[in-house]
């Protein structure tokens, strides 16, 4: 069960934080952040992050039932999530969390 908080941690406090940010202060960001951070922001939701955070990490109770999500039901929407190879899906991670650790590093040092 350690493995599946971990990458409900990662999806929520990375993937669906960089969802909010980008709705709300993409235009603080400069221009030529746009289409990498959109493009990536399309992946993101692609995946179903936003609406596995939604129904599972973000919330107690499910906002259709109002009701908290059985296990099996919390299950099949992580293997949705995932895939049948969880090693796809934590290379995918990867990938996005370079992007955005080189997008923040190189941003911090440009405003210091």
């Amino acid at each position: 069960m350690q493995w599946k908080q971990c990458v409900s941690r990662i999806l929520r406090c990375h993937f669906f934080k960089l969802l909010e940010f980008w709705e709300h202060y993409h235009q603080l960001l400069p221009e030529n952040h746009h289409r990498d951070l959109k493009e990536l922001n399309k992946k993101i939701r692609k995946k179903g992050i936003e609406n596995f955070r939604n129904k599972v990490s973000g919330h107690i109770l499910d906002k259709g039932s109002e009701k908290p999500l059985a296990p099996s039901e919390i299950m099949i929407l992580l293997e949705e999530l995932i895939g049948e190879h969880a090693d796809i899906f934590l290379n995918w991670i990867k990938i996005p969390l370079i992007i955005l650790t080189k997008y923040c590093s190189k941003y911090s040092r440009n405003n210091s």
